[in-house]
């Protein structure tokens, strides 16, 4: 993980002033019975700041690098918790809200195991009732046991290298693009697979997942054979990602050579008419898109930075089953 996220450290319903000596607050305050709880898609934003900031706080408590309570004194006998273990507390609720948040995917160690605590401690949590100290020093403790069980840090290295490695493969792609085609529009796709509504399409979540490698073989050979691409459109490099929300999105780097020219129209139409006969939404967000020649200092950093937010989701989780996969596949292209 290349970003540091530091969460409000205020606990939003702890108010020290009104706490009896040895008592934690605990309840439910910021969690009211008309809120709707969702699963993220994927890449959403304020899942991925909570996930970055559960796994610092859980990777600090396995290395023991900070304590539920600092020692009491004389001067401060009763010491508040860590405000990072607070924060940590406030996640639970929308980390247990779903017991298989994470049923099918590859989640991170640290995010895994935080997930089970949350289950373990919900009922803790949004007790009602002021919670002793000990309670939450004692199970914070139970957790560190478990991580240390589940071997999470070694784990983790692991995992977090895996997501490296897709990062400098597509680093690799392009510096490759740049260094032998010496210009190229640069575009990145990420079409959503939603299923048409009207009529009604119905379709299984396996069978979705199955027909969307179809779907996108489609497309690309379309791109393949286009006139306007003839010669021109390099190696497609392309996958599906899911999200926790269970939807399905394509991703594709695409590299188009020679000079700076519009593809967008074409890509978008052609896209409508494969949405079309696979009975899908024809929704086509705005790709991002460069035009960039070797020796573009600062658009091909640009580029490169686009490689690294891509993939800082699978930082998180990631699914591979039904044909459908993180890891980047290849798309042979007509140069």
């Amino acid at each position: 993980m290349n970003q540091v996220f530091v969460p409000n450290a205020q606990p939003l319903f702890v108010n020290h002033a009104q706490t009896p000596p040895n008592v934690y607050p605990s309840g439910n305050g910021c969690f009211t019975s008309n809120v709707t709880m969702v699963r993220p898609a994927f890449g959403d934003i304020l899942f991925s700041q909570a996930a970055l900031g559960v796994i610092n706080a859980t990777k600090q408590l396995e290395q023991d690098k900070i304590k539920v309570y600092a020692k009491p004194t004389a001067a401060c006998p009763y010491p508040a918790m860590n405000p990072l273990f607070a924060w940590a507390l406030q996640q639970a609720p929308l980390f247990a809200h779903f017991i298989d948040l994470f049923e099918g995917f590859e989640p991170h160690p640290h995010l895994k195991a935080f997930h089970q605590f949350s289950l373990q401690n919900i009922g803790v949590v949004t007790s009602p009732q002021p919670i002793p100290n000990y309670i939450f020093e004692n199970n914070f403790d139970f957790f560190r046991g478990q991580l240390y069980v589940a071997k999470a840090k070694l784990q983790a290295n692991k995992y977090e290298a895996q997501v490296q490695k897709l990062r400098n493969e597509q680093k690799t792609v392009f510096r490759r693009v740049m260094q032998t085609q010496d210009q190229a529009n640069c575009i990145f796709l990420e079409l959503p697979l939603i299923t048409q509504t009207d009529p009604p399409h119905y379709q299984t979540q396996e069978q979705a997942e199955k027909d969307s490698v179809k779907v996108l073989k489609n497309y690309f050979q379309w791109l393949h054979g286009a006139k306007q691409l003839r010669g021109i459109l390099s190696d497609i490099q392309w996958r599906i990602v899911k999200g926790l929300d269970h939807k399905l999105t394509a991703q594709a780097f695409i590299y188009i050579l020679g000079d700076e020219i519009d593809y967008l129209p074409l890509l978008k139409e052609q896209w409508e008419l494969t949405c079309l006969e696979f009975h899908l939404q024809s929704v086509f967000p705005i790709p991002k898109h460069n035009h960039c020649y070797d020796g573009q200092g600062i658009v091909q950093k640009t580029w490169l930075q686009l490689i690294e937010r891509v993939h800082e989701p699978l930082g998180f989780y990631r699914y591979k089953g039904n044909g459908i996969t993180y890891v980047w596949k290849e798309y042979t292209g007509n140069v």
